[in-house]
């Protein structure tokens, strides 16, 4: 039985990760335009739907090599998600704060995870 539930465990999250990725690289691909933004509305609800702390940290990873508009649509999921985690209870606090520390990271993002980071601990500075 715990095998059991330890493969469907494992199935169904590689299946979500799977799942995030698709997103991921389905949101980078969009251009200017308006071109690819319907694939990446479908990409967006996909993965802000069922998201974990682990999606959370690949969409900002993903703004490593994002576009303007591909950066709109990721900060977007990430705001829904990490909001999603804060109302279940859970919190991203340390991979942001490692993902804010590492000045490889845009500044933009980084600032984005800091100003995650200041809504769940308001006395960060």
């Amino acid at each position: 039985m715990k095998r059991t539930l330890a493969l469907i465990f494992l199935l169904t999250s590689a299946t979500l990760l799977r799942s995030s990725t698709d997103s991921i690289e389905t949101i980078l691909s969009v251009g200017p335009e308006g071109k690819g933004n319907s694939e990446a509305a479908e990409a967006w609800s996909k993965i802000t739907a069922n998201a974990d702390i682990d999606s959370l940290m690949m969409i900002f990873d993903a703004m490593d090599k994002a576009g303007p508009i591909a950066s709109n649509w990721l900060r977007s999921a990430a705001e829904v998600i990490a909001k999603n985690l804060e109302k279940s209870g859970k919190t991203a606090i340390d991979p942001l704060g490692e993902y804010f520390m590492d000045q490889s990271h845009p500044p933009k993002a980084r600032r984005f995870a800091f100003e995650l980071i200041k809504k769940n601990e308001p006395l960060t500075r």
